[in-house]
């Protein structure tokens, strides 16, 4: 019997993590699994397995754990999550078959987030098998960074749709029916964050109100935008006229009760929440964003061609993906939202054509498909993170700038080299909390090295978050530097 190690930040909290514990649950059938978890804490999803605590000897040194673990538990197959987890992953290569998931489209992103779209031009081409979420995310990945289409394949997402259909029939808290009275109702779910992109679906939505439809809006999300979004609705008059709750365990009574939802986000992999509404017959207006609502609202699994303006097709309405709308210059999300609104003939015909549609969804197939990327996938070689090094040859002057788990890591691959350098140091913002040194490599004040910036080059050791301040400390003092992709 095979030994599977999945790869996951967590098991909580995330679509890709929910997918993992999933995953974990179906192959723990016919393998022997083991989930790799940078953070253990807390478990919120279902999974199959033994859980294994990739931080239990500290974070710094979680890289150099998941290869003794790799060894320890004799893998053969290692699948992961996320970009991070998936750089790891194939960084981590110890002679097992490398399959990493593709969650998400970047290619149309603004800004364009540079980090991410490193760390796939740098390590995804050195996966033995990448499996995308979506035929959207893997047109992404093809035409937008480069990645051989001969190790990708796509698998669409297990979805429980019994649990979906039992849990809708709960009902909800009698505030909840009381504000919608006896008006149709509007349903949009997900983070409240800048992805999802609420603040364009509340302008399209006040301008349904400025024409007089007996509608309510209800957004159901937790996230950090919970206050700009309840200002916006303010300031665009139609307080009264949206509800704002706080995500929970079981939401699809909102989606029974609801009669259309509305999906704004500017970029996905396979949205969920398209999926959930179509086992339910809800029927769904979309923005056409890369990458999902084309393929499951339409059919469609060419993206070279996008919709324009507002299209009614089979499973719901596709509208064009356009900053204008949030701005409201255009109106194409109010639009196709008006076409179901106005017309009960056309939604009635969307929600059968949805649910013949999830009727042939079949979980079963899905894990055939897992099973079948697991058995015919091959481990190829090593890799190792000779980028870095490329771009240093010839350099004898290297700083780290970071001193923390991100910063360690290219240091001890530095180490590894046993290249003899006339300057190898960290560097810190502020030295004050610091250690003198680390590994027998002094630490310094990053203004200290103002002296070397001609002639050093600086590796960017920190996570994305911290990438862009760094970035700019750097751009102030003008060394010149190089991202690690870590």
């Amino acid at each position: 019997m095979k030994n599977i190690a999945i790869l996951s930040y967590s098991l909580t909290a995330g679509g890709a993590e929910r997918i993992a514990g999933l995953l974990s649950k179906h192959l723990s059938e016919k393998y022997n699994v083991y989930l790799f978890l940078h953070d253990s804490s807390v478990i919120t999803y279902d999974y199959g397995g033994t859980i294994v605590d990739l931080s239990a000897n500290g974070e710094e040194n979680v890289e150099q754990t998941l290869r003794e673990c790799k060894q320890k538990y004799k893998i053969d197959c290692s699948i992961s999550f996320l970009i991070v987890m998936n750089c790891l992953n194939i960084r981590t290569k110890m002679g097992e078959s490398v399959i990493i998931s593709n969650r998400c489209s970047f290619g149309e992103i603004v800004p364009y987030p540079y980090s991410n779209a490193n760390r796939i031009k740098t390590w995804y081409n050195d996966a033995d098998k990448i499996v995308s979420c979506a035929y959207g995310a893997q047109y992404d990945l093809i035409h937008n960074f480069g990645i051989d289409s001969s190790i990708i394949t796509t698998i669409y997402n297990f979805i429980d749709k019994n649990k979906i259909l039992a849990n809708s029939e709960e009902p909800l808290r009698d505030d909840v029916y009381s504000f919608v009275g006896k008006s149709k109702v509007i349903l949009n779910v997900g983070r409240l964050d800048e992805q999802k992109n609420q603040c364009k679906l509340l302008v399209q939505f006040a301008k349904l109100i400025k024409e007089e439809y007996d509608v309510k809006l209800i957004i159901l999300g937790s996230g950090y935008m919970e206050n700009t979004l309840k200002a916006l609705a303010k300031e665009l008059g139609i307080s009264d006229k949206v509800l704002f709750e706080t995500y929970c365990k079981n939401p699809f009574p909102y989606y029974k009760m609801a009669d259309i939802m509305a999906f704004s986000t500017d970029y996905e992999g396979l949205p969920n929440v398209v999926l959930e509404a179509m086992t339910l017959g809800l029927p769904v207006v979309s923005v056409d964003c890369l990458s999902g609502p084309l393929e499951l609202i339409k059919g469609c699994h060419d993206y070279s061609v996008r919709t324009e303006k507002v299209e009614v097709c089979e499973r719901g309405v596709l509208v064009q993906q356009a900053y204008t709308d949030r701005i409201g210059e255009t109106s194409y999300l109010a639009e196709g939202m008006k076409k179901l609104l106005d017309d009960d003939e056309v939604c009635r015909k969307i929600s059968i054509n949805q649910q013949k549609f999830m009727e042939s969804y079949d979980n079963s197939k899905i894990f055939d498909s897992w099973i079948e990327v697991i058995e015919n996938t091959y481990p190829g070689k090593k890799v190792e993170n000779k980028r870095i090094l490329s771009e240093l040859d010839n350099v004898k002057k290297v700083i780290i700038y970071g001193a923390g788990v991100y910063g360690k890591t290219i240091m001890r691959y530095i180490l590894s080299q046993n290249i003899s350098y006339d300057l190898l140091c960290f560097a810190v913002t502020d030295k004050r909390n610091a250690p003198e040194s680390i590994y027998d490599i002094p630490v310094y004040q990053l203004d200290e090295l103002l002296v070397h910036k001609e002639d050093a080059v600086v590796v960017l050791g920190v996570s994305t978050k911290f990438e862009k301040e760094m970035g700019k400390n750097l751009d102030k003092y003008g060394f010149n530097y190089i991202y690690s992709n870590i």
